[in-house]
């Protein structure tokens, strides 16, 4: 897939900016990591009713660890899965981890 994004002048979405109850109606939730505030309230809230989430993170950044420690399904870059100083999955056993892509 390709995706073309520019961040723009409006600032980051937090989950205060969020429609709970909308959340709270979908068959499944699909958040990226884009605005991670908003991406981890409406995940926290979707697991809690047992809305299944799926996170679609295109590539890592420095605050990758709790979006994934909230979602149910991730979708990533098959370079999470080739580093060693990678992130943790919390459902994959123990001494595996995902990929960092580029320099942190």
């Amino acid at each position: 897939r390709t995706i073309f994004w520019k961040h723009g002048t409006v600032a980051k979405l937090t989950a205060e900016d969020i429609d709970r109850e909308a959340v709270l109606r979908c068959k499944c939730l699909l958040l990226d990591a884009h605005h991670s505030a908003a991406s981890i309230g409406a995940a926290r809230w979707a697991r809690d009713a047992g809305v299944p989430t799926v996170l679609d993170m295109e590539r890592p950044h420095p605050d990758s660890q709790a979006p994934l420690e909230t979602c149910d399904y991730p979708i990533l870059p098959a370079c999470y899965a080739t580093s060693s100083r990678g992130l943790r999955i919390p459902w994959m056993p123990a001494g595996n981890s995902i990929a960092t892509w580029g320099g942190w």
